[in-house]
């Protein structure tokens, strides 16, 4: 078991990387940046690479349902808004195809579905993460079919 320059082994800090992922973002990406600059042991920087991509990605995935969760509706079923960016231009194109909807719809529905889905994707999250860790901590390879293909091909 090769012990990294922190005084763990390489499966722990594997295994914590994933698990900091839980806890937040910014402690996978310090775990991941530490680990790229100081250890020369490739599993170890592949790990942390992968558990910082994942985390990434499912955190903005997580915030963009979120955020669509969080759209005011107006007096009107057909008038919504959101603060800005991704979610406006969303709720833009959402509010051009109601003006051709029966005005039975209801947009709190449409909340509570994107509220539903960023929860899931936050279970889902905290799942997948449990799971890659316990690989780590047994010294098995994570595999997570794109970020492989671009972790392969730049890793030297």
């Amino acid at each position: 078991m090769q012990k990294t320059r922190f005084g763990i082994s390489a499966q722990a800090y594997a295994g914590l990387a994933f698990l900091s992922g839980i806890i937040s973002p910014i402690i996978t990406l310090v775990m991941t940046g530490a680990a790229l600059i100081v250890e020369e042991n490739d599993w170890l920087k592949r790990m942390v690479l992968k558990a910082f991509t994942f985390v990434l990605f499912m955190g903005v995935a997580e915030t963009v349902l979120g955020d669509l969760s969080l759209i005011r509706v107006g007096k009107s079923s057909f008038e919504v808004s959101a603060a800005g960016g991704l979610v406006a231009g969303i709720i833009d194109a959402l509010n051009g195809l109601l003006s051709y909807v029966d005005s039975g719809f209801n947009a709190e529905k449409v909340k509570g579905f994107f509220g539903l889905l960023g929860s899931i994707v936050g279970v889902l999250k905290v799942i997948f993460l449990i799971i890659f860790a316990k690989k780590a901590f047994a010294g098995q390879y994570v595999k997570l079919p794109v970020v492989d293909g671009v972790i392969e091909k730049n890793a030297q």
